[in-house]
């Protein structure tokens, strides 16, 4: 009895709530892979299908392998020696990620353009050239968008494998060469695999991120089962395959998480001990530091510095035409009341789950919490498919049980604003709890436990004495979780409704539907800076200070 009575409480019941209502999206679609009638096999095993399979597998191999490059090498450049530039460096590696991918490949489409800035420029100078244009290659197809999506995701692999880096001792450095090795075979045989691990949850993340893509790969006509998802559902109204191909990517991003499990196991490579040593910076010179200078600049040079200088030229163009058009102002609010909607119910929800657990404990509990979070590792066409197939049923259920004299229209969701909160909340749930959880662990169970000796609610234990502890905590996720509210393009696509309109999607519509990538270069500077500081801030936490003083407390 007393077991019951320790599980039925409202905190319990309301966290399992939330945790089902999270869930339910996503279990409800692979439920539906076989309704619709139609051979299951036959439809996931049709042509288009093997073209989204080899699509999807290309960009994954091609960006895996990019990333690495630009992101492992760089990281271990600016953790172990001293070159012109490092200081800088060592901040600035992290800033294409302020682009989402969907922006980068709008200006670099533009950019290479016939139109464009540079094949207009070489006609200035040089006059028309004889073969039609200067530029011996196009961007727009699959290797160009490999390329953009590895410039633009690389500071994943980048800020963890520094922090991993970083926390490696000298001592072991110091074996390896006393042992023999050079340079080169301490980092391959020693540095990387004690890195691995972080280095892989760098990559998967990658990974994720290309498998969620949709606007650039949309708009370089790449087909992948995020395009094709889409596409089924809206242009072609086949709800059945789009279904079916949308639990096909869940099945392939589940594969990509158990490796990065599988790889990491239980074991825990690079914690530093008490004999840990930070490791020392050996001072480069000549041609060797220029050269790791240059090679550490050319993924930040086109994934950041070039492309933002483009849509800053752009924008000083456009600005005075963008902000006295009347839809300026409506754009500016409805986005940041979307982003700011959706980081109160994210962040509440994810304290919601945190504190239940840290409340009770419960082995079954922290399983379903875990589940629960999953959200962000599934693309979001696939949460907005599985959001929208429960909406549907959940309002023709409405409609059924409503008596005839009762208009019950006010209880459905499908194309409301609610629906929409409710898939940011799915998505975004994961973002907002890893740092609350963060910050609860932290400062341990001490306080709360003394507060609920002395009296205190749960409720008021959590008012007064845990919120005021983790207020840096509470204020990251909400930043977090807001920025990339403002940036997400596939969610907002998929479920706005009427004339809803976000900055995503205005250079969605602008850049795609328009054909318009200079004007729409207004709201990508607008998402851009919006997102510099909490990058800025996340590069700090994960151990790649901006300064030389904080070299010493890694």
């Amino acid at each position: 009895m007393k077991r019951w009575r320790y599980w039925l409480n409202g905190w319990v019941i309301l966290s399992t709530l939330l945790a089902l209502v999270v869930l339910v999206p996503l279990l409800f679609l692979i439920t539906q892979v076989w309704s619709g009638g139609g051979s299951l096999w036959q439809s996931l095993s049709a042509p288009p299908v093997r073209r989204y399979a080899w699509n999807t597998s290309l960009l994954l191999v091609g960006v895996g392998g990019g990333v690495l490059v630009f992101g492992v090498l760089p990281a271990w450049f600016v953790t172990v020696y001293d070159f012109p530039g490092r200081k800088w460096l060592s901040s600035a590696m992290v800033l294409p990620l302020v682009l989402p991918a969907y922006i980068l490949a709008y200006t670099y489409a533009g950019m290479t353009d016939y139109t464009g800035p540079i094949e207009t420029t070489l006609r200035a100078w040089f006059g028309k050239p004889d073969r039609g244009s200067y530029l011996p290659f196009s961007i727009m197809n699959p290797y160009g968008l490999m390329f953009l999506l590895s410039v633009n995701l690389y500071p994943y692999v980048f800020m963890i494998a520094r922090a991993s880096f970083v926390r490696q001792s000298q001592g072991v450095l110091e074996v390896a060469r006393n042992l023999g090795a050079n340079a080169f075979q301490t980092f391959f045989r020693v540095v990387l695999p004690l890195a691995r691990p972080a280095i892989v949850s760098g990559l998967t993340l990658c990974w994720l991120e290309v498998v969620n893509d949709y606007g650039a790969a949309e708009y370089f006509g790449v087909d992948t089962f995020a395009t094709a998802i889409f596409r089924e559902w809206f242009a072609r109204d086949n709800v059945v395959m789009a279904i079916r191909l949308a639990a096909l990517l869940m099945f392939v991003v589940g594969l990509l998480l158990l490796l990065e499990r599988w790889q990491r196991g239980n074991a825990r490579y690079d914690e530093a001990g008490k004999s840990h040593r930070p490791v020392q910076r050996q001072t480069l010179r000549g041609g060797k530091a220029w050269g790791v200078t240059l090679f550490c600049l050319f993924p930040l040079f086109f994934g950041f510095l070039l492309p933002m200088l483009q849509l800053v030229s752009w924008a000083a163009l456009n600005i005075q035409q963008v902000v006295q058009g009347e839809s300026f102002g409506r754009l500016i609010l409805s986005s940041l009341g979307l982003a700011s909607a959706a980081a109160v119910c994210t962040v509440a929800a994810a304290l919601l789950l945190a504190y239940t657990l840290r409340l009770f404990p419960m082995s079954w509990m922290e399983r379903l919490s875990r589940f629960a979070l999953i959200g962000y590792a599934v693309p979001g066409t696939v949460i907005a498919v599985g959001v929208m197939v429960v909406a549907a049923q959940y309002d023709r259920l409405i409609r059924a049980l409503a008596p005839a004299s009762l208009d019950l229209a006010w209880l459905t969701v499908s194309g409301t604003f609610v629906l929409m909160l409710v898939a940011f909340v799915v998505r975004f749930l994961m973002v907002a709890h890893s740092p609350i959880d963060a910050s609860f662990q932290r400062h341990g169970k001490h306080l709360n436990e003394a507060s609920r000796l002395l009296g205190l609610s749960p409720l008021k234990t959590l008012w007064k004495v845990e919120l005021p502890l983790i207020r840096n905590g509470l204020f990251a996720a909400g930043l977090l979780v807001f920025i990339d509210a403002l940036k997400e393009l596939p969610l907002t696509l998929f479920l706005r409704w009427g004339n809803f309109n976000t900055l995503s999607t205005e250079v969605y519509n602008l850049a795609k539907q328009m054909e318009s990538v200079d004007e729409s270069a207004v709201y990508a500077v607008m998402i851009a800076l919006a997102g510099l500081v909490p990058v800025l801030v996340l590069n700090k936490l994960l151990g790649a200070p901006a300064n030389e003083s904080t070299q010493a407390s890694e």
